[in-house]
């Protein structure tokens, strides 16, 4: 991690404060569910996405198991009611991925390279060629494309990047409104990539200019002050603050008082990274090690993998991760 700030957003009561996909401050009010939303199978989704409760999207395992070179992808037609002489609206997501990001990685991308894995993240992920070209390869295939119709055609508008897939994640998307009565917005995706539990539309919204905050002090488990790790944090340089599975820290602000006409939102912003590491069966493995190479073919494949493993390993996945520790 290379820098950690807090960004206080003052909001009226009826405001709701969320990122939208860029990281700004995004402020919404009046917002409501969608009319309709359909999937690529034609299952009709609508309650689905309806409100942030246990009933949450996921992809039909026939369009899982039927994708292809060239057509991998799952959607969500959503038929929207804009708000009378709108010209745009702003999307509501509550939403996180599958693990099929995870299973990307190590099946696909990691495992196969045997112990030339441990070269391929230390030394071939930092070469700008390959770094441009498993970028460009990932970013047009992975996220959530909003697209908006227009006559017969799909135009894309925004494109909301991968969340992960252990905390839930609010973002929001403004999008605009062609004429008429109805707006048909299409979420277009790698099939399973995502949960999606809640997708509403915002009549009213505003991007707010948000308050600045530095860290104030950084205190370890035991509550002593930790000014190496201070410094990494605080602000964009070559120090990091490197943290493990398990570790944890306390941050402190110090934001005043609160404005009396009005509440504060406060959205945590930070900068850095994660490495994967490498298993040591990874490395003993027998089998002939092959290179990562990103192409369709090689998703196609991940997909039939997941398609087989995903209900299992998501399920290992929430009975055996880390647990968030409650405050003292």
């Amino acid at each position: 991690m290379n820098q950690l700030e807090l960004l206080g957003v003052a909001r009226s009561p009826d405001e709701f404060v969320l990122p939208d996909a860029a990281e700004r401050a995004l402020a919404v009010r009046e917002v409501a569910p969608v009319l309709r939303a359909m999937d690529r199978a034609g299952n009709d989704v609508t309650d689905a996405l309806a409100r942030d409760d246990s009933l949450v999207f996921r992809s039909d395992r026939r369009t899982i198991i039927g994708v292809q070179p060239g057509d991998v992808n799952d959607w969500i037609d959503l038929t929207i009611a804009p708000p009378p002489g709108a010209d745009s609206v702003a999307l509501v997501f509550h939403l996180r991925n599958s693990l099929l990001n995870t299973v990307l990685l190590y099946d696909a991308m990691l495992r196969p390279q045997g112990a030339a894995a441990v070269d391929f993240e230390g030394r071939d992920l930092n070469t700008i060629s390959t770094m441009v070209q498993i970028g460009r390869w990932y970013g047009s295939r992975m996220g959530l494309h909003v697209a908006v119709r227009h006559g017969n055609a799909w135009d894309t508008v925004a494109d909301v990047p991968d969340a992960g897939p252990i905390a839930w994640r609010d973002v929001g998307v403004v999008i605009p409104v062609p004429a008429g009565d109805t707006l048909s917005v299409r979420l277009s995706f790698v099939a399973d990539e995502w949960r999606i539990d809640r997708v509403a539309v915002a009549a009213r919204f505003r991007h707010p200019l948000p308050e600045h905050f530095d860290i104030s002090a950084l205190l370890g488990a035991d509550g002593a002050p930790e000014q190496a790790a201070l410094a990494g944090v605080q602000t964009l340089d070559d120090r990091y603050l490197e943290t493990t599975p398990g570790q944890r820290f306390t941050v402190q602000f110090e934001t005043g008082r609160a404005p009396g006409d009005s509440a504060r939102t406060f959205l945590l912003a930070t900068e850095g990274y994660y490495t994967e590491w490498i298993r040591g069966s990874w490395v003993r493995q027998t089998r002939t090690p092959r290179p990562f190479i990103a192409s369709d073919t090689t998703l196609v494949d991940t997909e039939r993998h997941w398609a087989d493993v995903g209900p299992a390993f998501e399920a290992q996945f929430a009975q055996t991760r880390i647990p968030v520790r409650p405050l003292p």
